[in-house]
């Protein structure tokens, strides 16, 4: 949903359920923004006004002093080689520029983001949609986040907004750069929760999102698990 233009359907199957855990998450997206309108319509005009920004961070393979998932030499300049006499930082700017993304050069690496709409229109039914991962990728997710336990925070802690720094990943904003508000996530979290269901995986099953209409998450999990996701349906544009 962060895609300017995500694709239609999500496939998920289900070859080896989890141990213990890891029950699936479907959210009902146009339930959702349905409860917005009605509850809190300044939320959702607001988010219509000014959009949001998606932001990445992308660490640099041979400067970034900790763990690197995905650097930016990988995301944009994979198999450039410098010592052939490939630019490799003109390659990456090349292709995110190409892309429409915005950046910037920092010691650590690269700051990427894309500004898109929160409430998109359905490609097929041209009916608005919340679809977007404005909680799921907002740095408050990361106060205890199992992958990051350098960035938790206590409760009584975490209490003032948090911003991009370290080895964050990713953030969320309105388009024009500025934080969403506490009680803005609060107000969008209930209502996805309110609107979710959960399930047990079961070896074999096939399960066929709507990437417009329903959101998709996990609980956390114990291995062994085998679940494998493809992306399907080019959007109509």
């Amino acid at each position: 949903p962060y895609w300017k233009r995500p694709l239609l359907r999500l496939a998920l199957f289900c070859q080896v359920p989890p141990k213990v855990g890891g029950q699936g998450l479907l959210t009902n997206g146009r339930q959702v923004l349905q409860q917005l309108r009605k509850e809190h319509p300044d939320l959702v005009d607001a988010l219509k006004q000014r959009q949001i920004r998606y932001l990445h961070f992308f660490p640099d393979a041979e400067a970034f002093d900790g763990v690197v998932l995905t650097s930016w030499q990988d995301a944009y300049a994979a198999g450039c080689n410098s010592t052939a006499g490939c630019d490799v930082r003109a390659t990456a700017e090349d292709h995110l520029q190409r892309d429409g993304h915005g950046f910037e050069w920092i010691d650590t690496g690269l700051k990427q983001w894309t500004i898109t709409d929160a409430i998109k229109v359905h490609p097929m039914t041209g009916e608005e949609t919340w679809t977007n991962q404005l909680t799921a990728m907002h740095c408050s997710v990361f106060h205890n986040h199992p992958a990051y336990p350098e960035l938790h925070l206590p409760s009584h802690e975490a209490t003032e907004p948090c911003q991009m720094h370290g080895a964050m990943p990713y953030h969320t904003a309105f388009g024009d750069g500025e934080d969403f508000p506490a009680s803005m996530l609060e107000t969008v979290r209930r209502l996805q929760w309110e609107n979710s269901v959960a399930f047990d995986y079961q070896a074999g099953d096939v399960i066929l999102i709507d990437n417009y209409l329903a959101m998709h998450g996990r609980f956390s999990f114990e291995a062994p698990r085998e679940l494998f996701l493809s992306m399907l349906g080019e959007a109509l544009w």
